[in-house]
């Protein structure tokens, strides 16, 4: 059993902390080791997903998996692994927590961060193909948060990584800042709370502030790993001139700098956090070191990201990212692809983890510190299919190049007028304006009328004026108008369209980022030249065959919870149903007292891990208007275990009731279901108790279908 003393912690921590991070640049490394990191990742996702072809749900564990899946699509180019992630998205209806009724969000699992870190995929995918349908959830979900009060939202530190690196992305999509704003916010009050400044490491959640193990401080190495993780993905899509974006990055160095010191090494290259970073940490016969995966996953990622990005300076850093690297290549992925040493679901050390235990969340840790390897090799250099991700790369993002009559926006090439250099680049209004989704219209008056959703302007050639949102703002230069073009300057094209400008040589860049392709992106930047250049997106090749039997959701909607066998989702098993016209309930009247715990709304909320629980049960789901209902499913709590006993009747006023049923539900089915085929309104439910000898009635969910 092995610890490393506070002295040497504080040693290396200062010593890492008084590194200055300099800009980092491709290795240059040789094809065939790029080549070898591509075919690790495509070896580990392979693996899992040939194990899982089925995708999983909503919650956290299975979402960041796909968030590393996301990655090794725009690597590899594999369609296949962008096809796993919409099946995903068609399986939750592009949403987390399933609540229907927004008025009770801010009591239910919609705005916990588990059930957010979904909304990462989905913005990534909706990146790559503009369908808004993949995130009008996220920002229904995200405009009601943040306009809720709390703002302890993420009380444990696993929460930065499942909902600030989706709110940052949100931010890139939308421009709007209110989600900026707010996830600094949650952040900084996460920070306050759980943040050592003395290790620089944030503990789990407030029941570790004052937990000692022998006599030292009680950090979890995956906890941070959370943190740094999402740290690196937040400091990618947030500008680097917003206002809180230094104080971010501060953070995030002084987390490196600490998740450093407490490294491990096994004499053989190989180096790794155990799953408690400072005090003693478990070992075993099988696994006397006391590997551990996931954490060393993510903070190896954190790293590498870091020193790709020039965040961390790579003298200091590049030892530990590829003492992580090599523990990932040569410990933790088996030949046949499995991710090992994999601690399990939990919040604190516990039990050392053996070469065979894998978890859904270590696979998607692996892909990312391997995708940020694969760019410091270089690969981006010799890959062959770089569309997807530059797209993804440039989201948001208008490119134009001076000379070049093209601009490269969502993935598309838009012919446009060439900027005209004069005393600065002027750039052509209408066609910048509609690459980037705006559409503009002519006026009378001589003025163009440019419009998006939540904002507007007009420009009048020959006036610095305009008005942005109806407020006058003045532009650097007045616009000129030429050949029946609209030209303004770069510098105010950032300003009517609310956006960053970068003009580097003869690149411009309007998007939401002053740095917008890295030196280890310079593969990437050669084929963007070439598609302003030429007019033309490049062809992608062949595909490779995956052979996966990947089911496609589209159009169904799925109800997912835990085990009805208990109250917690320690033993997670899906119940599906497809909702595809599926009704809402808008009210219920309960004519019994219900569980405080357990209350009404609780059984058509959407989620299984809730339920209406009372004696005496007698309720009234009301559908709010007189509706063709062909059918109603119930599902009882504990159905595997036991039956419930309860009538089921119908109306359509509200007083003369049919009756539909009166007996038990079948044990062991998910849902009963029953075939009305009447116009209704009403739905009542009286239940009568229990077969394990309880008076209780306990739905998880009536749903009525159309």
């Amino acid at each position: 059993m092995k610890k490393l003393t506070q002295r040497l912690i504080s040693v290396l921590t200062a010593a890492i902390m008084a590194a200055t991070a300099l800009p980092a640049s491709a290795s240059a490394a040789a094809p065939d080791e790029a080549a070898e990191t591509e075919r690790l990742i495509e070896l580990v996702n392979d693996y899992w997903i040939n194990g899982h072809q089925t995708p999983g749900g909503y919650n956290w564990d299975d979402a960041t998996y796909f968030v590393g899946n996301t990655q090794a699509y725009l690597i590899t180019g594999v369609e296949a692994y962008r096809e796993y992630a919409v099946s995903m998205g068609d399986k939750n209806h592009w949403m987390g927590h399933i609540g229907w009724d927004s008025g009770s969000w801010t009591n239910s699992g919609v705005f916990h961060a588990d059930n957010q870190t979904c909304f990462q995929t989905y913005l990534d995918l909706y990146f790559l193909d503009g369908d808004e349908s993949k995130i009008s959830r996220v920002k229904q979900v995200y405009d009601a948060q943040t306009a809720a009060e709390p703002s302890d939202w993420w009380w444990w530190c696993d929460a930065v990584f499942m909902a600030m690196p989706a709110m940052s992305r949100l931010y890139r999509a939308t421009g709007n800042s209110v989600y900026a704003d707010k996830l600094y916010d949650y952040f900084a009050d996460c920070r306050r709370n759980l943040y050592d400044t003395e290790y620089h490491l944030f503990f789990r959640d407030g029941g570790y502030l004052s937990s000692r193990v022998e006599g030292m401080k009680n950090f979890w190495s995956r906890g941070n790993g959370w943190v740094l993780a999402a740290l690196a993905q937040v400091l990618r899509d947030m500008p680097e001139n917003w206002e809180h974006y230094e104080d971010l990055l501060t953070t995030y160095r002084e987390m490196a700098a600490g998740a450093a010191a407490c490294m491990k090494d096994d004499g053989q290259g190989n180096k790794y956090w155990t799953q408690s970073m400072l005090p003693t940490y478990p070992v075993a016969d099988y696994n006397p070191l006391g590997y551990e995966t996931s954490g060393t996953a993510f903070m190896t990622y954190a790293l590498m990201y870091g020193i790709n990005a020039g965040l961390l300076d790579a003298d200091t850093y590049l030892p530990y990212a590829m003492g992580g690297i090599n523990y990932l290549k040569n410990i933790a992925i088996q030949p046949n692809g499995l991710v090992g040493y994999a601690q399990e679901i939990g919040a604190a050390a516990t039990v050392a983890t053996a070469k065979s235990t894998t978890q859904n969340f270590a696979v998607g840790a692996t892909l990312l510190a391997l995708c940020e390897l694969y760019k410091y090799q270089g690969g981006l250099s010799y890959a062959g299919d770089l569309l997807p991700y530059l797209t993804w790369r440039l989201n948001s993002t208008a490119v134009m190049q001076v000379g070049s009559g093209n601009i490269f926006c969502g993935g598309k090439v838009f012919p446009a007028p060439a900027p005209v250099e004069a005393g600065g680049v002027w750039l052509p209004l209408r066609a910048l304006a509609e690459a980037m989704g705006y559409t503009v219209e002519w006026d009378d008056g001589g003025y163009a009328s440019v419009a998006k959703e939540g904002r507007c302007f007009t420009v009048t050639p020959g006036a610095a004026a305009v008005r942005i949102n109806g407020v006058r703002t003045e532009l650097p230069a007045a616009p000129f108008e030429s050949g029946g073009v609209i030209y303004l300057t770069a510098e105010s094209a950032a300003t009517v369209f609310d956006m960053t400008l970068q003009h580097s040589g003869n690149m411009i860049y309007l998007g939401r980022k002053l740095q917008n392709l890295l030196p280890c992106e310079a593969g990437a930047e050669s084929v963007l030249l070439n598609i302003l250049s030429s007019g033309v997106l490049p062809q992608r090749p062949a595909q490779k065959e995956k052979g996966f039997n990947i089911p496609s959701y589209d159009g169904q909607y799925i109800v997912s919870g835990p085990s009805v066998g208990s109250d917690t989702a320690a033993l997670p098993v899906e119940l599906e149903i497809d909702m595809t016209g599926a009704l809402p309930i808008t009210s219920v009247s309960a004519f019994s007292v219900p569980q405080p715990e357990n209350p009404p709304a609780s059984a058509f909320d959407g989620d299984l891990y809730t339920r209406f629980a009372s004696t005496e049960f007698d309720a009234i789901f009301d559908l709010g208007q007189l509706s063709h209902v062909s059918d109603i499913a119930l599902s009882f709590w504990k159905y595997d275990e036991r039956t419930t006993s309860y009538a089921l009747s119908v109306s359509a006023d509200g007083e003369n009731y049919t009756a539909i049923f009166d007996g038990k539900s079948v044990q062991g089915n998910a849902f009963d279901r029953h075939s009305i085929n009447a116009d209704i309104r009403y739905i009542r439910v009286v239940g009568y108790g229990n077969s394990q000898g309880g008076n209780w009635t306990s739905l998880l969910e009536i749903v009525p279908f159309g």
